[in-house]
Order: structure tokens, then sequence, then C-alpha cells
């Protein structure tokens, strides 16, 4: 036997629906916190591409105009040489003086020097008379002697006492053709790197300067570490090979290889020359901006989470103790304070809505009205206490015998009713005898006394087609109680059938 509560709030439902519509909330707010992260990663890591790419242009640019000034001395006396040539023979007296005068209004170079067809400086700077100082082993000298139309050479970083120098050298021909020796310029590397160090690309960056192979062979800042060393690969294998298929400019992400900290770089070729120039920037520090913002609104958003979640317990918690208050309220209102059974207005509700329930649907319905028998006799003689411990422990008795979807009620004193749904007469019989049984045989402990017995008289009647009114079968219920009662009490009567004694 249960004792029902109807309730037009549903806690459940409103603490549900509350806590998925706040998690709903967070989830979406966290979700749109990070996709807008995101994307200003995203544009911050588009705009270090793009400024790699544009200082990469620029220094592309800058140092083309650089190579041009050292190759517009070599290829003036290439000229002056081929025109000595082709007047009877070289005046090396005039070609000293020429290379001389081309020399001082060349101020950005560090040398300006001819060689012969073996590789001997014959005309130089810093060149004493008599010493042999040859350049046949040099790179650039036997790319110009083997190959008549290789143009301009440039070399890679020559050593130097003081300081390396790149060696930019065009081929001197006979006026027959044949390889006469090469003039060359040199600028030393610390010249370039000083070109290169005019743009700013961080404490982690850099910038270098290289051949056709992307090896590198001007580097700002200087490298500490034999991976980022002269001589290095500029680029990683696959954009070298973008490189070679023609592509000259692009930008490529890749590992550090001095701390393994990823950095975005450029590419771009030097304009009319076979050189590069790759540009290359920390993403730890262009994103540092990027990471201080993300830090600061997620701590907004972790803040925004946990006055949300803590809300949400405020709420839960105001709820539950609003809705424990209200089924106090209507525990006292439904039931009755000494039984804890439900009172005489709560029953006929709940009887009502099982009466319209079986007439909607069918089934059987019976209903049990009983009383204590002489409860005024036990009242007077052992006291109204004793007379409230036999109304629990006849409560009690019900809890114990009967099912859970018995309604039971006290209607009043010592006066009770019981709803048994979907039970005919017969199993109403069973039910009543039972009950009435159990309660003779049960006992009630006294102090210094023996054990008090009580008795019940039943009355039953079952629902019937025409018996559609709660009024009626409390009626007829009622008139069999009596008959009980005029029949010797602890009794069960149906229908002015008493059963059992």
């Amino acid at each position: 036997m249960k004792l029902k509560l109807n309730f037009m709030l549903s806690p459940v439902s409103f603490l549900s629906r509350i806590t998925v519509s706040i998690l709903f909330i967070n989830l979406f707010a966290v979700i749109l916190v990070f996709q807008s992260l995101y994307q200003i990663r995203l544009q911050y890591e588009e705009r270090a591409g793009i400024t790699t790419e544009n200082l990469a242009l620029v220094l592309a640019y800058e140092l083309s105009s650089e190579m041009e000034k050292s190759d517009l001395a070599l290829v003036v006396v290439t000229d002056e040489y081929a025109r000595q040539g082709s007047n009877g023979g070289i005046d090396r007296k005039a070609l000293k003086a020429y290379i001389e005068r081309a020399y001082s209004r060349l101020p950005y170079l560090d040398a300006l020097q001819v060689t012969n067809a073996e590789g001997t400086i014959v005309f130089g700077k810093d060149i004493l008379p008599g010493a042999e100082v040859s350049v046949a082993d040099r790179d650039y000298f036997i790319k110009l002697r083997n190959h008549p139309n290789a143009g301009l050479a440039i070399s890679t970083p020559q050593p130097r006492r003081i300081n390396s120098e790149i060696v930019f050298s065009r081929r001197l021909n006979l006026p027959n053709g044949d390889f006469a020796g090469i003039v060359s310029s040199a600028t030393t590397a610390k010249h370039l790197s000083e070109l290169l160090s005019r743009i700013d690309v961080g404490k982690k960056g850099f910038v270098a300067l290289g051949d056709e192979q992307l090896s590198a062979f001007v580097r700002y800042p200087e490298a500490d570490s034999a991976d980022m060393a002269i001589g290095t690969k500029m680029v990683p294998g696959e954009v070298l090979e973008l490189i070679h298929s023609g592509q000259t400019a692009g930008t490529f992400n890749v590992r550090s290889p001095l701390d393994n900290s990823a950095i975005t770089s450029a590419y771009r070729k030097v304009p009319d020359y076979p050189l590069y120039i790759v540009v290359a920037i920390s993403m730890d520090e262009y994103l540092l901006e990027w990471r201080n913002q993300a830090a600061k609104v997620s701590l907004l958003a972790a803040l925004f989470l946990v006055i949300s979640m803590t809300l949400l317990w405020l709420v839960n918690r105001s709820w539950k103790r609003e809705i424990a208050f209200v089924k106090n309220l209507t525990h006292q209102a439904h039931t009755d304070f000494l039984t804890n059974l439900s009172n005489r207005r709560y029953f006929m509700e709940l009887a009502e809505s099982e009466l319209a329930r079986t007439v909607r649907y069918g089934g059987s319905l019976s209903l049990l009205m009983l009383d204590i028998d002489r409860f005024k006799r036990i009242n007077d003689t052992y006291g109204h206490k004793v007379g409230d411990r036999v109304l629990q422990s006849l409560a009690e008795l019900f809890r114990k015998s009967l099912r859970e979807v018995d309604i039971v009620g006290r209607l009043g004193g010592e006066e009770f009713a019981v709803l048994l749904p979907e039970t005919d007469e017969a199993h109403a019989l069973e039910v009543a005898e039972r009950l009435r049984q159990s309660i003779a045989d049960s006992e009630l402990s006294l102090v210094m006394d023996r054990p008090l017995r009580f008795t019940v008289s039943i009355g039953l009647t079952t629902f019937k087609n025409g018996d559609a009114n709660l009024d009626t079968l409390l009626g007829q219920a009622d008139e069999a109680l009596y008959e009980a009662k005029r029949s010797g009490r602890n009794t069960v009567c149906s229908r002015g059938i008493p059963f059992g004694k």
C-alpha cells in the first residue's frame, strides 16, 4: 500500500530542463569561444604568411639591386677588355687604370680583380707586384672556364682573415672567343648580412640568402647551431622540388632545427640572379599576442562556466528546498497526522479518480469500511495515548497486509476505508477476512500490563455498473459495516451477509 501524491509541479522535469539548458548554453559558449579563437589564430597565421612573403619580396628586389651594382662593374670591365682586344691587344697599363677608376667609383665593392687564363690574378687591389695569387681551383673560375655562356657566376662564401666574401665573376674572352680569364668583384658576407638585418624577424626568426640548391651562404642572425650553419639547406625537400619545378615564390611551415619550434617561412627568387632569399618568423613570437588573448578569453569563459554552474547549483538547491516545502505542505494537507494515512478529503479525491478510471476502462473495484470495535472503551480504560497507539498499530497493519495499489484512508475517529482496485467481491472478501484475522491476532504491548488486543468490523461493497457514484459505494459499505456491528463485531459483512468470527 502506498500513499499517492499528485503535484502540479514536476521537480525532476523542471530541474532537468534547467540543467540541460544551462549545460547547452555553456557548451555553446565554449564552442563559440574556441571557434572564435581558432579563426583568430588562422588570421594570425595568414598574416604571418603574408608578412614573410612581403619581406622576402622586398629583400629580393633590394638584393637584386645590390647584385646589379656588382654585376655592372664586371660588365664595364669585360666590355673594356673586349674593346682593347678588338683594337689589337690588351694594354695592361690602360686596363689597370680603368679597373682602378671603376673600383674607386664603386665603394661598396670589397675587391675588383682580373685573372689570366691560368687563374692567376693580374690586376686587382692589394695584389703586390710579382706575387702570384691563383684562383684556378675556385668553383666560379672552373665554371666560367668550362662554360662560355655561363654569364654571371656567384661563389659560395670564400674565407678571409677577417671576414668571408662572396665573389661575383664573369668570363673574359679573346677576340676569337677563347677563354682569357675572369673578372671578379667581391662583396663581404658581412655587408650582405647587414642588408638582411634591416628587417625585424624577432629573436627566433632568421633571414638567409642561398644559391639555386637553396644552400645558405649568408644568414642573419648568424647560426649558433650546426643544423643552421652556412651550407645547410634553407628549405625542406618537398619545397626544394617545387622550386626546381619553376615555382619562384611560396610559403611553408617547418620545425626550426634550433629548438624544434614551429616557424612560418617564405622563399623568393632574387630577380635576374640565381639566388633565393628565405625569411622565417617564429610562431611562438607572432602568436604570443594571440596566446595572451586566448588566455584572457579562456579565463573569462572559465569564469562564465563557474558562475553559471554555481547559479545552477543554487537554483537546484533552492528548487529542491521549495519542492521539499511543497511536498511537506502537500503531505500535511493530504495525510492524517496520527496514522500517516490519507485523510478523508484526499482519500475521497483518490477514490473518485479510481472510480472514474474503472468506469471508463472497465474492471472491478471494491471498497472496505472498517471500524475499531469498542474503541471508546479502550480510550476510557487505558487513556487516549493508548488509543492513539491502537490507531497507529492498525495503520501499520494496513501497510503490511495490503498492496501498493490499494488506497487507505482515515475517515475520522476510529473509522477507516480501503479501496481495492481491480478486485472483485470474492477476492475482496478474502482480503477483508485476512485483514480482520491479522488485526485480531495482533497484540499491543502496554507498560506494566498484559498485551492489549483489539478487533475491527468490516463492511464490504463491490462496484456494479449502476453504482457509478462514490457516495453510493460509501453508503453500501457503511450499511454493510453496521450489519457487521449488529452481527457481533469482529466480522466481515458484504451486502448483509456476515463472514467470519
